[in-house]
């Protein structure tokens, strides 16, 4: 409030709404530092609408400082003398541009999906050779990203390294000028495939060969948690992720076919499995 009342243009013609208007700008330049500290500190999940919003103050700062720079001539004294003004009000807004930029890549590399689009985009480029790529360091990590527990579930690994190699190859074929860190590899198609794998080993070490709702049951899964690996019936899986941060988690779906028969023969001696003591 002491600055602007110091340092304020003359747009209006008045000092009250001059001032008013001044202080205002400085707030807002000073505003997304809260912002940026929270995601410093919190190094986790970022919810879908906190994304969303550094996004939008991203490209409103963009288009404001746009505005301003256009405008800096009309800024100038009268006189003719120094623009104090017209440097004040851009270099404020290139402060508010630039705290939110960083709190864009910020919300980004607090991301496990794009951090892992980063770290193969850096190994596939100026390599060589695909045995090259794929180091025991840059595995790690993202098996760590992706949730994946080498120990626990090995069969897994062979489908990162494959996901891996073919973005190089991708990489050769079309031309290493073609390559972003968007859309060198898939993380996504690679999620799905490793809770397809999932359940793949999950049916086979099944007794019946089945997968069951683990909320139910009793009812058969139809799909699969990307959070928590769990099996859930389309009823379990909407009243478990209609409401709060799981519904940001994605499910995947995956068919288990059996006759009616042997459906209902499986689901009574699954029962009694689960009432024995």
């Amino acid at each position: 409030m002491l600055l602007s009342t110091v340092l304020h243009g003359d747009l209006n013609h008045n000092w009250y709404f001059d001032t008013v208007w001044t202080t205002s700008m400085y707030l807002d330049t000073i505003a997304m530092l809260p912002q940026l500290w929270m995601l410093v500190v919190k190094g986790g999940h970022v919810e879908a609408l906190t994304s969303h919003f550094v996004a939008a103050i991203f490209f409103s700062r963009f288009l404001t400082f746009s505005f301003w720079f256009t405008g800096f001539p009309e800024l100038a004294p009268e006189d003719g003398g120094f623009n104090k003004m017209g440097y004040l009000l851009c270099g404020c807004h290139a402060i508010q541009l630039l705290l939110s930029v960083q709190a864009e890549l910020k919300m980004k590399h607090l991301d496990g999906h794009y951090r892992v689009k980063h770290l193969v985009y850096l190994a596939i480029m100026g390599e060589k050779d695909v045995r090259g790529v794929c180091t025991p360091k840059l595995m790690m990590e993202i098996m760590e990203l992706m949730d994946v527990n080498p120990l626990d579930e090995p069969y897994l690994i062979a489908r990162i390294k494959v996901a891996i190699e073919d973005c190089y190859f991708r990489m050769k074929e079309i031309g290493a000028h073609r390559v972003t860190i968007e859309n060198g590899i898939d993380v996504e198609a690679l999620s799905v495939n490793l809770e397809l794998d999932r359940v793949g080993f999950m049916k086979k070490i099944s007794p019946s060969g089945l997968l069951y709702c683990v909320e139910t049951k009793t009812a058969l899964a139809d799909v699969i948690s990307a959070n928590s690996h769990d099996v859930f019936c389309c009823s379990a899986a909407v009243e478990m992720h209609s409401t709060g941060k799981r519904q940001d988690v994605p499910l995947v779906f995956f068919e288990q076919s059996v006759c009616s028969e042997c459906e209902s023969r499986r689901s009574e001696e699954h029962t009694s499995e689960l009432q024995s003591p």
